[in-house]
């Protein structure tokens, strides 16, 4: 019977240190609950759980979360050593773009800059550069562009419109071979 209680107890422990590395890894990371868990396909309520120690996450789920965020299983699971897997510079690239960002497309966008060679960075660069040295037009020019580039668009739609119209009657008109009708118009 002493022994049962025991390794309940110790069960217990485990739990509670796991939940507060959890908290600590997600909170080092600078990620919501939802974040977290967004990431590993864990919803904000099943992360909420394991940090109040309510449930314990399985193995899959350690697994992946040491996966995704560059964790130490072992300090993970038991509390000792590093919480972070020490990384190549591909691991660490990923871990900084993670940090930078959640959306995935600024993720790709710094995925793809990261793999051009000098040439192709030194073109990106001169496009940011000279994208941010545009002054913005002022308020009062942003309405004018605005509306003539709507009207452009109205007049352009209307005259295909037009022709789209012509060539529908013009196919609906019966054709007979060889019978052509000349109209002579009056001066």
């Amino acid at each position: 019977m002493t022994v049962i209680i025991f390794c309940r107890l110790t069960v217990i422990h485990e739990v509670m240190a796991l939940k507060e590395r959890i908290r600590a890894l997600r909170k080092a990371l600078g990620l919501t609950q939802k974040e977290f868990g967004a990431r590993i396909g864990v919803k904000p309520n099943t992360i909420a759980t394991y940090e109040i120690g309510r449930n314990a996450p399985i193995d899959a789920v350690l697994t992946l979360i040491c996966r995704e965020y560059g964790v130490s299983e072992q300090w993970l699971r038991t509390g000792e050593g590093e919480m972070f897997q020490p990384l190549d510079q591909t691991g660490e690239l990923e871990r900084m773009i993670a940090a930078l960002s959640s959306d995935e497309r600024i993720q790709r966008i710094i995925r793809a800059y990261w793999r051009l060679d000098e040439g192709g960075k030194y073109v990106v660069k001169k496009l940011i550069d000279s994208l941010l040295d545009e002054a913005p037009p002022s308020v009062s020019e942003s309405p004018d562009v605005e509306a003539e580039a709507r009207a452009e668009a109205e007049a352009y739609y209307r005259q295909i419109l037009a022709e789209k119209r012509a060539a529908a009657i013009s196919s609906a008109l019966p054709h007979t071979a060889g019978h052509t009708k000349t109209v002579k118009k009056r001066a």
